[in-house]
């Protein structure tokens, strides 16, 4: 059995919508362009809609107790897991997006954070061994890679 389950890893994910909401909503208040301003008000409505889908298969799957081969082995190893996705940072990631200075460097952090999300998500999808719950995380991949595309879009409208 590895250390860490579906349950650990859909938990991660949900935290890392509600925190993806935070961060578009930030990315919002800053934009100076009103079509970057809805699009990343749209972003933030899908990142709430895969929150909710994330706790929906959390409800479904019940409680998880990690088996260890010494004291704090599972916590160590999930720690670690968590310091590699930049959106679990919270509240930091939500504040660079406040501080973003203009619309261009908005899009750069936001295609940054995409990517990050999508490699985090593609690592989620091979860790999970139920087959409904891959299919959902291969759901939430192809619309983490069409932000990607949209946003590289973005950036090279701006030149």
């Amino acid at each position: 059995m590895s250390l860490i389950d579906a349950r650990e890893l859909i938990r991660m994910a949900k935290r890392d919508e509600d925190i993806g909401v935070l961060f578009y909503e930030a990315l919002a208040e800053k934009a100076e362009d009103p079509q970057l301003r809805a699009r990343f008000l749209e972003i933030r409505k899908q990142e709430i809609g895969h929150a909710e889908s994330f706790q929906e298969m959390l409800d479904g799957l019940g409680d998880y107790v990690p088996q260890e081969e010494y004291g704090g082995q599972y916590e160590h190893y999930y720690d670690s897991f968590l310091s590699q996705h930049e959106f679990l940072e919270g509240e930091g990631t939500v504040e660079k997006a406040r501080a973003v200075d203009n619309d261009t460097e908005a899009i750069k952090f936001a295609l940054g954070q995409e990517k990050n999300t999508l490699l985090f998500f593609l690592e989620m999808q091979e860790l999970i061994t139920s087959n409904q719950h891959k299919s959902f995380v291969q759901a939430v991949i192809e619309e983490e890679r069409g932000h990607i595309a949209e946003l590289s879009e973005m950036l090279l409208d701006r030149g």
